[in-house]
């Protein structure tokens, strides 16, 4: 009688392969993790370019929205930026605001969109919020790229403009500490900052 040939893996077998796998995960986990986080900072800096669009279209067409932009506004920050060309500083003004967390709703602001740094520029932004595209509540408008090296996470967009030129409109990614302040850590257009041209 012939003896029985058992098939299968041996433990010896089991543990390269388990092995192989660890290190084939190994190399590709940071590779896609960089990936996706280069396709959200990039996706980011596409719906700030829109906002930016958007917003100088309004100020050239509606000269009432446009008195409001620039309106006693006081809402006023020392920003230090880092871009491709170059660092820069300078205090920048924020007119409004409008929550970019995903997934969330803050009934007192989300029911307006975009909501007023003071009183003087909600006209501007019941504009803004007219012209649509950005406004709801939903997953196109959420931030993508929130998390950032250096601890920092970022839930609010923030629409400005240079207190020496105000004629320079520059969309911002901020953090809101959870109380919905306007505090811009990061530039996204135009010129984005390194942490969105390079994550």
């Amino acid at each position: 009688m012939k003896g029985k040939n058992s098939k299968g893996f041996t433990l010896v077998e089991l543990v390269v392969v388990i092995a192989i796998i660890g290190i084939i995960a190994a190399i590709l986990v940071p590779t896609l993790m960089n990936y996706v986080k280069k396709a959200g900072a990039k996706a980011d800096v596409a719906s700030a370019k829109q906002l930016y669009n958007t917003a100088t279209q309004l100020l050239m067409e509606d000269e009432d929205a446009k008195t409001s932009f620039y309106k006693y506004n006081t809402t006023v920050f020392h920003v230090d930026t880092e871009s491709i060309g170059g660092s820069d500083s300078y205090d920048l003004v924020v007119v409004c605001k409008l929550n970019g967390a995903a997934n969330t709703r803050r009934k007192e602001n989300d029911s307006v969109g975009w909501h007023k740094g003071n009183n003087e520029s909600q006209e501007f932004c019941d504009a803004l919020n007219a012209a649509g595209g950005f406004v709801e509540q939903t997953k196109a408008r959420s931030m993508k790229h929130r998390n950032h090296p250096d601890g920092v996470k970022t839930d609010l967009w923030l629409l400005c403009y240079r207190s020496d030129d105000k004629d320079r409109i520059e969309i911002w990614a901020g953090n809101s500490h959870g109380t919905f302040e306007s505090d811009p850590k990061y530039r996204v257009y135009p010129s984005p900052e390194k942490e969105y041209t390079n994550p």
